[in-house]
């Protein structure tokens, strides 16, 4: 192989790890985020904590209509980290 194409080959294992990381990184923060939310909850009575129950079933609908009518806006950088926030904190309650 030409130096380039080594280069390259290295650039692109590069690239996956990098990916790699970054994915598993945000699971890894969304799983903690959803432990630390669910984890006060689970002594808690349904009938006590409806109206929170209620308040993140909203926040999913609205969050899930906003991500169908703003599809752009989860392809760019502050905004899929602030849907994904929404997301997942939403559903750790």
């Amino acid at each position: 192989l030409h130096p380039q194409q080594q280069l390259l080959k290295h650039a692109e294992i590069e690239i996956r790890r990098g990916f790699i990381l970054k994915v598993y990184g945000i699971l890894s923060v969304q799983l903690l985020l959803t432990v630390l939310i669910a984890w006060p909850l689970r002594d808690v009575e349904v009938k006590q904590a409806l109206p929170l129950f209620v308040a993140a079933l909203l926040v999913l609908i609205l969050t899930s209509c906003a991500m169908c009518c703003c599809a752009h806006a989860l392809r760019t950088y502050p905004w899929n980290y602030v849907f994904l926030s929404f997301l997942t904190s939403a559903m750790g309650v």
